[in-house]
């Protein structure tokens, strides 16, 4: 029977429409792999991984740089990557942003996230578009001091939550962007 030329030609259409997308790195932990062939039956496993230096958490990959940007630039660096800086949206997803920066920093260092209330004081939104649905703002905060702090920054002392600060002030920040799960289908042939 001619299944096992079938299924590779499946295989290899699979593969080749996968390499189309090239990270910006030019490298990737994306694998597709063949698993069995039986009765017939063809089952591709595709599976989509962080890039490396990213870490995954709940379907999106996260990265701490520790270079100093003002908000601003942060968001154009997470941009080349195809990401934004980070939007958080629960405080288990905050606490494992915070457990990074401090594996890399070895303390909760200040960094940028990517909220912001430039376009109407008051109304907090990330810079991905997505709800801002949680918030974990230090006391008395946010606060607008001096009616300049329009930017989210994260690890505000001493609460190590959030405040506003001036865009303009350089920290180091986390950028997130979206991977695909882990995906597996069966072609009966």
């Amino acid at each position: 029977m001619a299944v096992w030329p079938l299924c590779l030609s499946f295989f290899l259409l699979f593969a080749l429409d996968a390499s189309e997308a090239t990270p910006l790195n030019g490298t990737s932990n994306e694998t597709a792999l063949l698993t069995g062939i039986s009765d017939g039956t063809c089952t591709l496993v595709r599976q989509e991984t962080c890039e490396s230096g990213w870490s995954a958490y709940k379907g999106r990959c996260f990265r701490f740089f520790n270079f100093q940007r003002s908000w601003i630039d942060a968001e154009k660096q997470c941009l080349g990557y195809d990401g934004n800086l980070a939007s958080v949206h629960s405080y288990e997803e905050y606490t494992f942003v915070q457990f990074m920066i401090k594996y890399q920093t070895q303390e909760a260092t200040p960094s940028w996230i990517g909220g912001y209330d430039a376009v109407s004081e008051g109304t907090w939104l990330w810079s991905d578009g997505s709800k801002l649905d949680q918030e974990i703002w230090a006391p008395s905060q946010p606060d607008n001091s001096n009616r300049n702090e329009h930017c989210l920054m994260m690890n505000y002392q001493p609460s190590s939550n959030w405040n506003d600060n001036p865009c303009h002030v350089k920290k180091p920040y986390v950028c997130v962007k979206k991977y695909t799960p882990a995906f597996k289908f069966n072609v009966k042939l």
